[in-house]
């Protein structure tokens, strides 16, 4: 059997939970050939974000771009998730005791729901596994980056919202 290895790492991933949002989780969704896991981002890579967001947005300003343009078109060779491109997946796993993984045998069905200039929505992910359903959020527009990497790896359905 082939070692575990990375493929691909989804930033800035976000569980929607509780009523109206408000226990919204961030978290970085990282692919190996054998399992998505889930890292919760820890306190300081939330507060390395907060300010590369403040950066961003006056980037955006200053360029007369979009938000979705200028994240497709961004350098983020020294973001804060590229941390786990050293790290091994069990090492990611274990740090955060909120971090989670599902194995590609246990997930059932797998759906990426585009963006649409005619809906509001953004980028979504739903997965089915076990009794397990996540619904996950691509707030930075980052699409067609998660679709090419689990692709790679998953069978991925790609559906157009309404």
């Amino acid at each position: 059997m082939d070692d575990e290895r990375l493929v691909g790492i989804i930033p800035q991933v976000a569980e929607v939970k509780g009523f109206l949002g408000m226990s919204t989780d961030f978290m970085t969704l990282v692919v190996t050939n054998r399992r998505l896991i889930l890292a919760e981002q820890p306190s300081e890579m939330n507060d390395q974000h907060t300010d590369l967001e403040w950066k961003i947005e006056e980037l955006i300003k200053e360029q007369e771009t979009t938000w979705k343009e200028f994240m497709g078109s961004h350098d983020f060779s020294e973001a804060p998730w590229m941390k786990y491109w050293k790290m091994d997946p069990d090492s990611i796993l274990a740090e955060e005791a909120s971090n989670r993984c599902f194995t590609f045998q246990a997930i059932d069905d797998a759906v990426l729901e585009p963006y649409s200039d005619e809906g509001d929505h953004m980028d979504s992910i739903k997965i089915k596994a076990g009794g397990a359903y996540l619904d996950l959020s691509l707030p930075w527009g980052n699409g067609r980056e998660a679709h090419k990497i689990l692709a790679a790896v998953m069978n991925l359905s790609v559906v157009q919202g309404e």
